[in-house]
């Protein structure tokens, strides 16, 4: 399966959650599993923090009873009956995380909590283990100071919520985090940060769209952070010289620098041989792709969209692992390389908004296109200057769900194959000088042409 940018952060929330649930033997919400009664004092004090809470939607309503282990939202140890995970994500975002087809999560958009000031009475869950007030509303108060006396934690996302202010620095007292996300808030840009530099169990640490600017280079993240593998600094307006903190960080698996100001890529770059997951988009580079990206050679997700790029180096072949690669909105002219014919692997190809006319030796499109990408899902190629036919190869793949072949100068009949794949979500052939007309409903796809 290709590596999607949610994928990722579900793997390694999944992840992380299943290692307490091992080690905890949590018990969330089970009305058949046997488990002790959760302490007087404990649903007490989850009492006073629903009372500091606006619930318009009526969230919380599971939280009446003497058993607060069977309320929503609240995990607990089976054994000893603490209170170990409080879990407030809003019903859309638990949706939208499921990756469910089957509902329309934007039915549920307005269903979340307020708060301004949340009561401190969760330092009463001594033993609580994971946090997560993601996706509610907090009006751009302060993250809470008592969270950073909530020692035992490993896991807190406060993603999304509307905190505001400077960061409090006690967050650095959190020393067995393995989980940090604070992106989609907006923080001040004088807010502390060095305190991540002591927490030396971090894995994840997510703070995209936290800020306007962001000075990275001020955390020393290169030496106490040995085992973080997910990095997300998107949108923050770094510069290329707030990245010489990341250049010893060598474990990293997934790494988004996308929507800064960086220009230039530093060549130790190179250091990240472990990298599956890289997104540079919406930074201005230009020139050739740098040589530094090659040793990334078990890279399956590539987003270098909305740069301008306008060469292919003859490495690229080695990027054989990869599944997703985004090249939009870049300067690419004339032909399209052939290293990436030879990417059998590829299961989303996005050279839209180039300049590409052929493919070296076919003259337009490869006739035989289906037989190399054979894994080929999603093909764009829009607002190119390609000519020619749609080869009939691409009839044959059968796993094609996406097609985009709209603003080129193709010519020629349109192949009535494709009536036969039930799998098509999506077909634009629109601003072209094609023939004929497609037969049939074609499943449930939406055709332009």
């Amino acid at each position: 399966m290709g590596i999607r940018y949610q994928i990722t952060c579900a793997v390694v929330v999944f992840v992380v959650v299943v290692a307490e649930i091992l080690e905890l033997c949590i018990c969330a919400n089970s009305s058949t599993t046997l488990h002790s009664p959760c302490l007087e004092r404990e649903r007490q004090a989850l009492v006073k923090f629903k009372a500091s809470l606006n619930d318009p939607s009526n969230l919380l309503s599971s939280w009446h009873g003497d058993d607060c282990c069977r309320w929503k939202g609240i995990g607990c140890d089976n054994v000893t009956g603490h209170v170990v995970m409080l879990d407030l994500t809003p019903p859309y975002l638990k949706c939208w995380r499921s990756m469910s087809d089957d509902y329309d999560c934007d039915l549920l958009d307005y269903q979340y909590l307020e708060a301004t000031n949340v009561n401190s009475s969760l330092l009463e869950l001594e033993y609580l283990t994971h946090l997560d007030l993601t996706g509610n509303t907090f009006y751009g108060s302060h993250i809470p100071m008592f969270i950073g006396s909530m020692q035992r934690l490993r896991y807190l996302s406060l993603s999304d919520a509307g905190f505001g202010g400077r960061i409090p620095s006690n967050l650095g007292n959190l020393t067995n985090l393995h989980f940090l996300d604070l992106s989609g808030n907006g923080f001040s840009p004088d807010s502390n940060i060095n305190w991540i530099s002591q927490l030396p169990l971090l894995e994840h640490l997510d703070m995209s769209y936290a800020y306007d600017t962001f000075q990275v280079n001020i955390i020393n993240l290169t030496i106490t952070a040995p085992k973080l593998q997910f990095l997300s600094l998107a949108a923050n307006g770094l510069s290329v010289s707030n990245l010489d903190a990341l250049q010893n960080m060598t474990s990293l698996v997934h790494l988004d620098l996308g929507g800064n100001n960086i220009t230039s890529i530093p060549c130790w770059f190179g250091n990240f041989k472990k990298l599956e997951y890289l997104c540079l988009s919406e930074r201005g580079l230009h020139g050739p792709i740098p040589n530094a990206f090659q040793n990334a050679t078990f890279i399956e997700f590539l987003d270098l969209s909305e740069n301008n790029f306008d060469s292919f180096p003859f490495w690229f072949h080695k990027f054989e692992k990869l599944k997703l690669l985004f090249l939009s909105s870049n300067n690419f002219q004339d032909t399209i390389p052939d290293a990436l014919q030879n990417m059998t692997s590829i299961e989303s190809l996005d050279l839209s908004s180039n300049s590409f006319t052929s493919v070296p030796s076919c003259g337009s499109l490869p006739g035989h296109i289906g037989h190399i990408m054979p894994n080929l899902v999603n093909l764009r190629l829009g607002n190119n200057l390609i000519n020619g036919s749609i080869p009939n190869s691409l009839c044959q793949n059968d796993q094609l769900e996406i097609l985009d072949l709209s603003n080129n100068r193709l010519f020629g009949e349109i192949p009535n194959c494709w009536k036969d794949n039930q799998k098509w979500e999506e077909i634009n052939l629109s601003f072209n000088e094609l023939s004929g007309f497609m037969k049939g409903t074609l499943g449930g796809c939406g055709f332009n042409g």
